[in-house]
């Protein structure tokens, strides 16, 4: 197993560009598959977006396996959405493309931060599950781990 990026804490706008500057650079160099970075930008884009920017992002090589987890304290609202995204996703998976166009033609809610299409875009692009927990935290929020795996033979 191979720790690639892991990062916990604030994850600043520079942050973010960072992690995505060494993603992009390992998938231009062949040994990551070009998804993997795709999927990175959506993963910590909810981590920014449900975590307040706090938390932790980690990108480990197993074989040929990639696993991109991240977590982060969101409240039981914020959880709830999260886990019934990711199973519709993974429950619809050979709809997702036709299901994601049919999202982006239609008007984006007012003060909605995007067109909610993030989980949907990892579930297609990792091509199998994803996993989703929840875990209850001392400060009353609850602790959420969004897991997307990715098979690919040119891994580091």
């Amino acid at each position: 197993m191979r720790i690639i990026i892991e990062r916990e804490g604030t994850i600043s706008s520079a942050d973010a560009d960072e992690m995505y500057a060494t993603m992009r650079a390992l998938a231009e160099a062949g040994n990551l598959p070009k998804r993997a970075v795709r999927i990175f930008i959506e993963m910590v884009q909810n981590l920014r977006l449900h975590g307040g920017g706090v938390g932790c992002v980690s990108v480990v090589a197993d074989g040929d396996l990639l696993v991109i987890r991240t977590t982060n304290a969101a409240d039981a609202e914020t959880v709830d959405k999260v886990v019934n995204l990711v199973e519709f996703a993974n429950a619809h998976a050979e709809h997702l493309t036709s299901v994601i166009q049919k999202m982006r033609a239609m008007p984006m809610k007012q003060n909605a931060y995007g067109a909610g299409l993030g989980i949907f875009e990892i579930r297609r692009l990792c091509g199998c599950d994803m996993a989703v927990s929840s875990k209850p935290r001392p400060d009353g929020y609850l602790e959420l781990v969004i897991a997307a795996r990715l098979n690919h033979k040119s891994i580091l």
